[in-house]
């Protein structure tokens, strides 16, 4: 059993560089038996989602950030050290502010849901709420007159 094929080290060289293939399959030749039977090569090449593209590029720019941040620290830090360093400072910083801005998303949530509850409660607007009488809009005083005498 011998395997001839050849294949370029570079991911895309097979379909350009808008394609790179996320695994090669390619089926093996095999002789059986008195007569010999090539296998036929079979490529499989699955698109990379947006989700890994985003991700991918998310990557690449924290990764250019963390090197700009670590040209800051002084030279008689070893780089990797500098950068693992740079790294831990940045993500806890960045896990300080997610969790700021959750908590107030969150705080001013269940806030309005609060205050929406309370409005419904007290008569603003739902199944419970009484009209205004419609007659005696143009007198004030008859309507002033009408509330005083109602809670005499």
């Amino acid at each position: 059993m011998s395997m001839s094929h050849t294949v370029s080290s570079k991911p895309g060289a097979l379909f350009g560089s808008r394609f790179t293939p996320r695994f090669l399959c390619l089926a093996k030749k095999s002789s059986t038996g008195g007569s010999k039977r090539q296998g036929r090569s079979t490529v499989r090449v699955q698109a990379k989602s947006k989700a890994e593209e985003a991700l991918q590029d998310v990557l690449q720019k924290g990764n250019g950030v963390l090197d700009t941040v670590v040209d800051f620290v002084p030279d008689n830090v070893p780089r990797p050290t500098a950068k693992i360093i740079a790294g831990i400072v940045g993500l806890t910083l960045t896990w300080w502010l997610i969790q700021k801005v959750l908590s107030t998303v969150v705080f001013f949530g269940v806030l309005g849901i609060a205050g929406f509850l309370f409005f419904q409660s007290q008569g603003g607007g739902g199944k419970g709420s009484t009209p205004l009488p419609d007659d005696d809009v143009d007198d004030p005083m008859a309507t002033a007159k009408n509330i005083m005498d109602k809670y005499k």
